[in-house]
């Protein structure tokens, strides 16, 4: 592929590498790549097949990579996210996915307001993976709130749905590390103020599913 420079105005836009396979995609972002680490910017790499942590990946940049089953993925809470209670929407909204095809919306939105309410408790992860696996635990914390109405044992699926899509979102923050045991703590919050080293998001094909909620927050925060 032909030499490109990556100019400074050029990062305030997005651009799209379109071409067929062995047409030189990776070999033009791993130029991008190398751009930027020489004009010393900060970058998050979302690196599915790990090929771009092994030529780039810098732990004296302070580089983080955010999949859990890598030994060096830091410990995250989502609660250490909030700067302030009216955040928790905007973080459950970026875990909860609405489905591409816009059907069973509801089953999105209402997790969402009851993943935020739970959050203004300031649970840790495990206190927090407990509750989204006990319903009980969950109707005793939504009581007497409006979002309990949608909760209430004789609505049936309805009920069931919500549910599952409060476990799914459970099962994906199960694989964290705990705090003692992880590579150090980090949050979205403060690296888009600071921006230091580069965040890779990495993920096999087993796992891909339930790591999703957790790239989608990382990709909605830092890229504000």
């Amino acid at each position: 592929p032909p030499r490109s420079t990556l100019f400074p105005y050029t990062t305030l836009f997005r651009s799209q590498i379109i071409a067929d396979t062995g047409a030189g995609k990776t070999t033009i972002i791993m130029q991008y790549l190398r751009q930027i680490r020489a004009r010393g910017d900060a970058a998050i790499v979302y690196d599915p097949a790990m090929e771009f942590i092994k030529r780039f990946y810098d732990e004296s940049r302070h580089d983080v990579i955010l999949n859990p089953l890598d030994k060096r993925c830091p410990y995250w809470g989502p609660f250490e996210e909030l700067r302030s209670g009216s955040e928790a929407d905007a973080l459950a909204a970026s875990l909860f996915q609405p489905p591409e095809d816009k059907k069973g919306e509801f089953f999105t939105e209402i997790p969402q307001q009851i993943f935020a309410h739970l959050l203004r408790f300031g649970p840790t992860p495990k206190q927090l993976i407990e509750w989204l696996s006990n319903p009980k635990e969950i109707d005793k914390r939504v009581e007497r709130t409006e979002v309990a109405n949608f909760l209430y044992n004789a609505a049936g699926p309805q009920r069931g749905g919500v549910l599952g899509s409060l476990s799914k979102v459970g099962k994906s923050l199960r694989l964290l590390p705990a705090k003692d045991e992880g590579n150090g703590e980090w949050t979205a919050t403060e690296w888009s103020e600071h921006r230091t080293g580069w965040i890779f998001l990495t993920s096999k094909p087993p796992v891909r599913e339930a790591l999703r909620p957790l790239h989608s927050r990382s990709e909605e925060h830092t890229s504000e």
